[in-house]
């Protein structure tokens, strides 16, 4: 075996290598493209005690309250959580609100930005997939040609 077969060999080694350090950024890519952020903020929110609602001007991203980041109260004993959710109205329900009066409520969440292109979400979901599939293959062939040679 030469210097140059196993130099022939190593290139899909390198090439599968690279590709596993870069294909996270790939994902991050269609990750952002998916989602933005949001935030809203409701001023004179009047709550029952424990709990309370806001609107958001964004539906929330896949209609649960997992996208909801962070929410904070103008009231300084509450400790707001995102509880349920109404894609229908666009409503957050928020627990943690320790007394009955008027706050100002702050939420960040994620909303999906695709939502005003038809069929973008689902081509965005799926490129990552595509193009693993095609990295890998085109790193095979490398390496299948690269071993027939090392034959010859």
């Amino acid at each position: 075996m030469n210097k140059g077969n196993l130099t022939k060999l190593m290139i899909p080694v390198i090439a599968l290598a690279i590709v596993i350090i870069i294909f996270p950024v790939l994902l991050n890519g269609a990750d952002s493209i998916l989602r933005d952020s949001q935030t809203d903020t409701s001023t004179g929110v009047t709550s029952a005690l424990g709990s309370g609602t806001m609107a958001f001007t964004q539906p929330l991203y896949a209609d649960s309250v997992d996208w909801v980041t962070t929410v904070t109260s103008s009231s300084g004993t509450d400790t707001p959580v995102a509880s349920t959710y109404n894609g229908t109205t666009d409503v957050l329900t928020l627990t943690g609100l320790t007394h009955t009066g008027t706050r100002t409520l702050t939420a960040n969440y994620q909303y999906d930005q695709t939502d005003t292109y038809t069929g973008l979400g689902d081509v965005v979901t799926v490129a990552p997939l595509i193009v693993w599939v095609g990295i890998i293959m085109g790193v095979g062939m490398t390496a299948f040609v690269g071993y027939r040679k090392l034959r010859e």
